[in-house]
């Protein structure tokens, strides 16, 4: 899930279209869950949103000086109207190696092919200033010891407390290329899924599942960086076949950035890059050492407990008897879905390290710093929302300064960017049929 620059306030743009679906559900190919509010239910292996959520542009940041020194700066070039076009790609790259002998495989004998990761020079001190760090975002938005404990656990699972990893084993290829598919807008799909529905009665499944569809091509509908690729490095080793040695080669390949899992947890690029902002390149999950990753995280989580808790009171028999305790969250991410099946060893060996947990109960991930403005009303919080009666969305920057200004009170910022260990591995991203310009880490 390091950068410092100057930022600004969030803004939002008039929406064109005044009526839409009050649903949108987005496939559960990721253990979080992605959409959603917090306190709301959704379905099991999908997430619902409301339509509000789902039409309301991405924001704008204003070119206004900020007091928050980050650790690492952008380039100094005008904000574009994009506010994450210079946002850099500080994610671990990694090479494709072909195998020297062939393998047989269900579709025939292949070459077997191995993505090895280009790290960075990390110490076990790095390690603990992340774990740290993450402790500390989930304690600003209101998380209890248990909250923290876990979100730092899921942290070591997945990535060993390194925000800038990237996710390239095959079920994480697979699992992101199938969501940047599903959620690939395109105009005329869109005009016949419209024409469909005005055909067809709200009273049925079929109408629902076709407002479903209709969500998902248009979540990222606008986004510059929906078409970039990511290059990579792609060799071939010498070879000799029927007597003849045949040299190696290398080239430059590249591929779709949104194939990838990214940072601390990681995130499915599509199914959680929207959460922070939908006008977002996936590379800001590995940004701000973690921190946006983070805040994604427990919004996600504070949803999830919430869906585990009503489908366990629904049918324990079905969705599990845990509901939203320590122990069902956990499963949650683990297994994709509520459920009392049994977790595997390395999960089971890190529960049991964190004994000061007590996995019957629920963990309280806080209130603070959601993911829409709320305010005090006739005793109630509400959801603030503009004239237009669309929720407002918080100001990530105001969240961003927030934790930025905390981890460096705490001493929890790198004082210097990490090293690569491969100077030469720096992640290029290439803009493809009409994506986002060309960008590059600093």
């Amino acid at each position: 899930m390091t950068q410092k620059e100057t930022r600004g306030e969030f803004k939002l743009i008039p929406i064109i279209f005044s009526l839409l679906t009050f649903l949108m559900i987005v496939g559960g190919a990721s253990a979080l869950t992605p959409n959603g509010e917090e306190g709301t239910q959704s379905v099991t292996g999908s997430t619902v949103e409301t339509a509000e959520d789902m039409t309301e542009s991405s924001s704008k940041i204003v070119n206004e000086a900020s007091s928050t020194v980050l650790p690492q700066k952008r380039s100094s070039a005008p904000v574009a109207t994009n506010p994450w076009h210079n946002y850099p790609n500080v994610c671990e790259t990694f090479t494709v190696l072909e195998g020297e002998k062939l393998v047989k495989t269900k579709k025939g004998k292949k070459y077997p092919v191995r993505y090895r990761r280009n790290r960075y020079n990390r110490k076990r001190s790095d390690q603990r200033r992340t774990r740290d760090l993450i402790k500390l975002v989930v304690k600003e938005m209101g998380g209890d010891d248990d909250a923290q404990r876990i979100v730092s656990m899921i942290a070591m699972h997945e990535s060993s407390w390194n925000p800038e990893a990237i996710h390239i084993l095959n079920g994480d290829l697979e699992a992101n290329s199938d969501a940047w598919a599903r959620h690939n807008y395109s105009r005329s799909e869109e005009l016949q899924i419209e024409s469909t529905m005005a055909q067809t009665s709200a009273k049925s499944k079929k109408f629902w599942s076709l407002k479903a569809q209709l969500s998902d091509i248009r979540l990222y509908k606008g986004n510059p960086h929906w078409n970039d690729q990511l290059e990579y490095t792609y060799r071939v080793p010498e070879r000799e076949h029927r007597g003849e040695v045949i040299p190696g080669s290398e080239w430059q390949d590249h591929h779709s950035v949104w194939s990838f899992g990214y940072g601390l947890f990681g995130m499915n690029a599509v199914l959680f890059t929207h959460l922070w902002d939908r006008e977002a390149p996936p590379w800001i999950l590995c940004g701000d050492e973690g921190i946006e990753a983070t805040v994604a995280a427990v919004w996600a989580l504070r949803n999830a407990q919430s869906e585990c808790d009503n489908l366990a009171k629904q049918n324990p028999k079905r969705w599990g008897s845990e509901g939203g305790t320590a122990y069902g969250i956990v499963r949650r991410f683990a297994r994709g879905q509520c459920s009392d099946k049994r977790l595997g060893p390395v999960w089971r060996n890190l529960m049991a390290g964190l004994d000061t947990v007590d996995w019957s109960s629920r963990p309280d991930f806080g209130e603070k710093f959601g993911r829409y403005e709320r305010h005090m009303r006739g005793g109630k919080w509400r959801w603030t929302r503009d004239k237009n009666r669309k929720r407002v969305k918080a100001d990530r920057e105001t969240i961003l300064a927030h934790m930025l200004k905390k981890a460096e009170e705490k001493g929890l910022l790198r004082e210097n960017p990490l090293e690569r260990k491969n100077p030469d591995s720096e992640p290029v991203v290439v803009a493809q049929n009409g994506g986002g310009g060309g960008i590059s880490a600093p």
